[in-house]
């Protein structure tokens, strides 16, 4: 029974103490289902991480193993790399040896060059400078900037007649072309050669430039001296002779000889045995002995058959001449009268 309202009391707070416990129980319930909730998120969010970082384990995996295959790619690189570091640095020693080589061989072609009394000009296939010596600036009007640059362009001091064709017939094969080249001070004999490499083939050709004009200048002396001494001797009833010191050959021979013989000196050159077999036989033998080239000469008449076939006499004076360098017979040969008595010895 309630007695009092004490009781009362006491039953209505236990009463509120039991719904407010049951709003707990239910707040808690419902924070227990958010933390279930929130756990699942979790556990799944949890379980999708370790999924993700297992596949980044795998991937990081395959990364190091392709990593690790990169490194040993990678020291086998450098392990060539180093080969070949070394194989370089080998074949740059060689070639530093060949340089210091090709270098000293072009100081010694140098100096042949600046020894040579000759001019020298070296082109190629293509008529194009690509040496030349000091010396072949007295001919060709060459500067260093020419090198390079064709042949034909550049200016000369005398006139070179037939350079450019003995140039390519000279690359196309020929042994050699020679040029004669003057003016009024000076001569120059030009020689076109091969350039060519040691299996034969043709690179371009080399022109030699020798100065002749001492050698020119006696040759000149000579033919002016052989022109007077031809007229002289032209002159004269006698003709004058030269041969060899076997009496093969006829060296010289003066023109009268054709007056004489009927044979030009054109003829005789071309046969000197007439002057031999054109003797009489029956004073052959007689004149083959006078002929003694023992002795210092001779002086024989005998008879001898004309071009036309007379017979005639003819009086034969020889002197043999043996000097150092040269030996040789010089004589006269000329008409007798053939009611003089013969004359031997």
């Amino acid at each position: 029974e309630i007695l009092d309202g004490e009781h009362v009391v006491v039953e209505t707070a236990s009463g509120e103490r039991d719904v407010a416990f049951g709003r707990e129980i239910e707040r808690l319930e419902r924070e227990l289902l958010r933390s279930q909730d929130s756990l699942r998120r979790s556990v799944a969010e949890l379980e999708q991480a370790n999924e993700e970082l297992e596949a980044s384990s795998e991937e990081l995996q395959a990364s190091s193993e392709e990593l690790q295959s990169s490194n040993e790619e990678l020291e086998a690189s450098n392990e060539e790399l180093q080969a070949t570091n070394e194989e370089l640095g080998t074949l740059k020693q060689q070639l530093r040896s060949r340089s210091d080589h090709l270098e000293q061989l072009n100081t010694e072609l140098e100096n042949i060059q600046l020894s040579l009394s000759q001019g020298m000009v070296i082109v190629d296939r293509s008529l194009c400078i690509t040496r030349y010596s000091p010396l072949a600036v007295r001919v060709f009007g060459i500067v260093d900037s020419d090198v390079g640059q064709s042949l034909m362009g550049v200016p000369t001091t005398v006139p070179l007649p037939g350079l450019r064709s003995a140039l390519l017939a000279v690359i196309e094969g020929e042994s050699r072309c020679i040029i004669e080249a003057s003016s009024e001070d000076v001569s120059y004999l030009v020689q076109v050669l091969p350039y060519q490499e040691r299996d034969g083939r043709r690179l371009g050709a080399i022109i030699t430039l020798t100065d002749v004009s001492e050698m020119m200048a006696l040759r000149r002396a000579s033919e002016n001296s052989l022109e007077v001494f031809t007229q002289l001797t032209d002159s004269l009833e006698e003709v004058v002779w030269k041969r060899d010191n076997q009496m093969e050959q006829i060296l010289y021979i003066s023109s009268r000889i054709e007056v004489l013989t009927g044979w030009s000196a054109a003829e005789i050159y071309q046969k000197p045995e007439l002057l031999d077999q054109r003797i009489d036989p029956e004073d052959q033998p007689r004149v083959k002995a006078a002929r003694d080239l023992c002795q210092g000469g001779w002086s024989i008449d005998y008879r001898f058959r004309v071009k036309d076939g007379r017979l005639c006499w003819l009086h034969e004076s020889a002197k043999i001449v043996d000097e150092a360098s040269d030996h040789y017979v010089v004589g006269t040969l000329r008409e007798r009268d053939p009611l003089l008595p013969a004359h031997s010895g």
